[in-house]
């Protein structure tokens, strides 16, 4: 990719990075919420905070993945 094109397209990665990470934060919150309150969670509850973590995972290890092969400086990215 042409440094502009990576440059870009590691912005969208921080972006998505940042969007999961507040999802899987708001997620965790709302079931101590429920929890606190005497609730009980469901699987659903369980798969949907299971689903953003695994789509943060995987966006952080691309992130890795494209430093390792030297498309991004170590500095950049995170």
């Amino acid at each position: 990719m042409p440094p502009k094109t990576m440059e870009a397209f590691m912005k969208r990665l921080e972006r998505q990075i940042a969007r999961a990470e507040t999802r899987v934060k708001g997620i965790k919150d709302r079931h101590e919420q429920i929890k606190s309150s005497g609730g009980t969670l469901t699987e659903h509850g369980g798969w949907e905070l299971g689903y953003w973590e695994a789509k943060l995972s995987t966006l952080e290890d691309t992130v890795d993945d494209l430093k390792e092969l030297g498309f991004v400086p170590n500095g950049k990215g995170e």
